[in-house]
């Protein structure tokens, strides 16, 4: 998988994520059922919404991960598909990533 790269406003990024105290709240039953809901209008297995900091991609709301992923809602920076979309500030729809995503995408910790 390829790392990905540091945004150009990367430390404007992260001051908003600190003000809003988003990164150390515990994940939000609101968000998981909203999740959940998005989940089943899309038929898809997993759902969620994602933050991330300086070194972690961190799960705020989740539906459908597995066991070992949804107990800890982190996954390095460096290896999160979600690095590429704060990069490219652009949307990324994964249909299957073991499937669709090529190098980019293979071999990342949360490939469900």
């Amino acid at each position: 998988m390829l790392t990905a790269q540091i945004p150009a406003n990367e430390n404007e990024r992260l001051a908003e994520l600190d003000r809003l105290e988003l990164m150390i709240a515990q994940p939000d039953v609101a968000f998981d059922r909203v999740t959940a809901e998005l989940a089943h209008v899309f038929d898809v297995p997993v759902s969620m919404m994602s933050l991330i900091g300086r070194e972690t991609c961190f799960y705020k709301s989740a539906f459908g991960l597995p066991e070992e992923l949804d107990a800890t809602r982190t996954v390095p920076r460096g290896i999160s598909m979600c690095g590429h979309v704060v990069h490219s500030g652009q949307m990324m729809v994964v249909p299957a990533a073991d499937e669709v995503g090529g190098a980019v995408l293979r071999g990342n910790a949360a490939d469900i």
